[in-house]
């Protein structure tokens, strides 16, 4: 099983979330992940990429804000950096 396939696997929290809230918790298992995969990214750069594809993909402001955890929706806006192409071929339809 890939680690797409891993994530996609798990069950979210009774608050319909993926990943604890509790901050020392988090940065525990982020640091377990990042050991896991190999990637040594900043987790606000993999937030800022994350919530770009899921508009990309269809999600709307809700369910992005809800899932990322971003309680204001113009602090979302900040990180949403849609790719060029995406936006050209939305105009092209």
């Amino acid at each position: 099983m890939g680690r797409s396939e891993t994530l996609q696997g798990l069950i979210p929290s009774i608050d319909g979330r993926f990943f604890p809230t509790d901050s020392e918790q988090f940065k525990f298992y982020w640091k377990q992940l990042k050991r896991w995969s190999g990637v040594n990214k900043n987790f606000h750069h993999l937030r800022h990429e994350w919530a770009s594809r899921m508009f990309e993909k269809g999600w709307d402001i809700s369910a992005v804000a809800t899932q990322g955890g971003w309680r204001d929706w113009k602090v979302l806006r900040r990180y949403t950096h849609i790719n060029a192409e995406h936006l050209a071929e939305k105009l092209a339809k």
